[in-house]
């Protein structure tokens, strides 16, 4: 299953490298990640308050960058990053709050819990039509090397042939991975088995 998404000029949502900014070039992804959250919840999702430009038409780089301007107040670069779930989402409700969207709330789930609970929460994520923000620190597989430190969204998963090392029966999940403006699917089960005891882990919407 996967989510119908948007381009920024020929890019599958936003590539921070394109940046000017040298911190947002470095350590904008947290940002980049909230603002392709609110472009699709304007576009798809009818909260039109939480981008400041219309998502019905072509999305340019130069609207892009004047957006995410905005929300490095809220989501500012520093020299660990945004490395908890609970910075990001503090910061990304409050800009939710001052555009006075109302109904949208966000809730963590913590990279130590295991992953059959994680594919379960993209799977209904993802099944609501919502994007799954995700947050991986360390990474033992270097496999994943490009996702270290790093936030970017989930907007898709499908069935892997592959069973879950968690037990007999248990489905084993690939997603659908958004980063640098390209899409990579991943094995789920690998990505979220880090191999560290600081982890990451993925952030949910709740729309009422």
């Amino acid at each position: 299953m996967e989510l119908e998404y948007f381009l920024v000029d020929d890019m599958y949502g936003w590539d921070q490298e394109r940046f000017t900014d040298p911190l947002m070039k470095l350590g904008g992804c947290g940002a980049v990640t909230a603002c392709d959250c609110c472009i699709y919840l304007s576009k798809y999702k009818g909260l039109k308050a939480l981008c400041p430009f219309s998502t019905s038409l072509f999305i340019s780089a130069r609207q892009y960058k004047n957006f995410a301007r905005v929300m490095k107040h809220y989501l500012h670069p520093h020299w660990q990053g945004i490395d908890t779930l609970t910075a990001y989402m503090e910061g990304f409700a409050r800009y939710i709050d001052d555009t006075g969207t109302r109904g949208v709330f966000l809730r963590g789930l913590d990279g130590a819990e295991p992953y059959t609970a994680a594919a379960a929460a993209v799977e209904k994520q993802i099944g609501a039509g919502l994007p799954v923000p995700c947050l991986t620190l360390n990474h033992q597989d270097k496999s994943f090397s490009d996702f270290e430190w790093h936030w970017y969204l989930l907007t898709g998963w499908r069935r892997s042939a592959e069973e879950s090392t968690e037990g007999s029966g248990a489905g084993r999940i690939e997603v659908k991975a958004v980063s640098y403006g390209e899409f990579v699917w991943l094995d789920f089960e690998r990505l979220w088995d880090t191999g560290f005891e600081k982890k990451g882990g993925l952030v949910q919407f709740e729309l009422t």
